[in-house]
């Protein structure tokens, strides 16, 4: 937690903004989700709600 709001990161976040990005943002919490050229999620990053961290850090490594 960072300043008591759940934070969590994994993976290549993207920060230049090169890659293919989904960004879900509202007035509780941020969701980036970076994928490749190949649709392969590589990358996350979640502000707030972190209830699918898990699930996506599997798709990261490559588990299905």
């Amino acid at each position: 937690k960072v300043a008591g709001i759940a934070l969590a990161s994994a993976g290549e976040i993207d920060v230049e903004g090169k890659m293919t990005s989904e960004i879900t943002a509202s007035e509780t919490g941020y969701q980036k989700i970076v994928k490749d050229t190949h649709g392969n999620i590589i990358g996350c990053i979640m502000l707030g709600d972190t209830s699918s961290f898990n699930q996506i850090l599997k798709q990261i490594k490559g588990d299905k």
